[in-house]
């Protein structure tokens, strides 16, 4: 059996429609032992779909593309 490496703290819905967006409060195990001070972070939910961000370093510049 593996060890948890996070825990949900709590988890709330900020929009729903076409996507959704979760705002989720979250602690994960740290290397040195014992876990971190609980993070927010906003989860973007849209189905299924692809994306590459091409990234050119000679004309620092990113290449983008509408398919």
């Amino acid at each position: 059996m593996s060890k948890k490496q996070f825990e949900i703290i709590e988890e709330t819905t900020a929009y729903s429609g076409f996507f959704s967006l979760k705002v989720v409060s979250l602690k994960h195990t740290l290397y040195k032992g014992g876990w971190s001070a609980p993070l927010t972070r906003e989860v973007f939910h849209r189905g299924s779909c692809v994306a590459v961000l091409l990234y050119d370093p000679q004309k620092d510049a990113l290449v983008i593309i509408e398919q």
